[in-house]
């Protein structure tokens, strides 16, 4: 089914394709009306459609946005806050959740381990644009927590745990497909230099090969590889999706094409079950938020503009014209989301600040 843009997004996408003179402006447009909105003169993000908390996911997101968009005064604050306030783990993590309640405080010490490789991410970054050594250092050291502490060779595959706490079972590991964000690794090798960064790269293909259920052949945000079943059963039949959580393709796993992309592995066979999705719907203002990977069923609600953003980005659509601002109605997600396109764009020359 051919799909067309519904007119009143069009605007949603136009940052990618526009003339280059005018990609800057609209670029500076969308990061000013993020920091507006979103991170506080202390250099918190705060997550307004979660109880205005914050957490490691979303500094490290609104780090990697200040390096792109040469904004180091804002990297520091963000910087500082997330080493003051969630950066107190014995083993070089952060803590993945903060709340503005009771004066403030960690309410979650576990950590979230995207939030860990964005947060290295943007200071490996960070360090390369602004010939930083202690931002390397950082980088260095934290990368290298994230080796020792999350990541596990099982059954012939090395996977990223979520966190330290909470994934390992007796009969299984739950692994979040989200986590594995590709244009990381080979940046993250070049400040903390292991193997296993490659071997990452690697199993997050082969396990989204395999991490596909239902007619829809979607993943689901969260997933478990069986640690009982016999390592030479094909690694299709060891995954399932993750029975303490819904089996949705929602909220986390739109990420998934986003970072394969972004990670220029955007190989045919991967990407294809995103594309025939998506294809099915006739715009991208019908493309439902979730569905659920194994009875087919969808919410009756539909992608953020940031997930339609995402849908923009992978598909390479070429609009170019329309409203390219953050919305006051968009909340933190749909917002940060948005904001990952465009750096994502930036990245794969598809728009140049």
């Amino acid at each position: 089914m051919t799909r067309t843009a519904a007119p009143i997004l069009i605007g949603l996408f136009a940052f990618l394709f526009l003339p280059l003179s005018s990609v800057r402006a609209a670029e500076s447009e969308v990061w000013t009306a993020f920091k507006a909105r979103f991170i506080s003169a202390e250099g918190r993000v705060v997550d307004t459609g979660n109880g205005n908390i914050s957490h490691s996911e979303g500094q490290g997101y609104a780090m990697l946005a200040a390096v792109a968009f040469d904004d180091p005064s804002t990297f520091r604050l963000l910087r500082g806050w997330t080493y003051s306030h969630l950066g107190h783990r014995p083993d070089g993590l952060f803590s993945w959740r903060w709340s503005p309640s009771d004066g403030g405080s960690v309410t979650d010490e576990n950590n979230a381990t995207d939030g860990d490789l964005l947060i290295a991410w943007a200071l490996a970054r960070a360090a390369e644009r602004w010939g930083d050594a202690a931002f390397r250092a950082d980088a260095s050291k934290l990368a290298a927590a994230v080796l020792t502490s999350v990541v596990r060779t099982v059954g012939g595959v090395t996977v990223l745990l979520p966190g330290v706490d909470g994934f390992v079972h007796d009969d299984r590991l739950v692994l979040n497909p989200s986590y594995w964000i590709f244009p990381a690794f080979t940046e993250l090798d070049k400040v903390m230099p292991s193997p296993e960064w490659s071997a990452l790269r690697s199993s997050g293909l082969v396990l989204l090969e395999a991490a596909r259920f239902g007619r829809r052949q979607l993943p689901s945000d969260w997933i478990q590889l069986s640690t009982s079943a016999p390592s030479s059963l094909p690694l299709a039949r060891r995954l399932a999706p993750a029975q303490d959580t819904p089996p949705t393709f929602g909220y986390d796993a739109i990420r998934v094409p986003l970072y394969l992309v972004w990670g220029k592995e955007g190989r045919s066979s991967v990407l294809d079950a995103f594309l025939r999705y998506w294809g099915g719907f006739a715009s991208v203002a019908g493309i439902p938020a979730k569905i659920d990977v194994e009875t087919g069923t969808v919410t009756s609600y539909s992608l953020s503009r940031g997930g339609q953003a995402i849908v923009a980005l992978v598909e390479d659509k070429d609009t170019t014209s329309g409203d390219r601002a953050i919305r006051v109605d968009d909340d933190y997600y749909s917002s940060v989301l948005f904001l990952m396109t465009q750096v994502a764009a930036i990245d794969l020359g598809r728009a140049k600040y």
